[in-house]
């Protein structure tokens, strides 16, 4: 009967041994994978923030870049084409009116 107690006793602390580290394990299991789901998280957001970030970034310069380049080539044409424009209205009023000078004295 002593030894059956103390083997029933031994048998009760082998299961509970068991149980135990079985219960350890799967809590630090169940850890781990939270652990690591919560630093892939983290670091697959961190990872998005700073790509759209320098995305962001290079894009707006970009378009910068562009829009200002667009803009004075733009500018640029358009006083030309004033520029020649006036030349061509200076010119001809001049040469008209010279004409008509001339021809006014020519003809007096």
């Amino acid at each position: 009967a002593v030894v059956s107690t103390q083997s029933g006793h031994y048998g009760r602390d082998g299961c509970h041994v068991v149980v135990s580290t079985f219960i350890m394990v799967v809590v630090w299991t169940v850890v781990m994978v939270f652990v690591s789901t919560v630093v892939m998280v983290v670091i697959s957001t961190v990872v998005m923030v700073v790509i759209s970030t320098v995305v962001m970034v290079v894009v707006s310069i970009v378009v910068m870049v562009v829009v200002s380049t667009v803009v004075k080539v733009v500018i640029s044409t358009v006083v030309m084409l004033l520029y020649q424009h006036l030349l061509w209205l200076l010119y001809g009023r001049l040469s008209w009116f010279l004409y008509q000078r001339l021809s006014w004295l020519l003809y007096q």
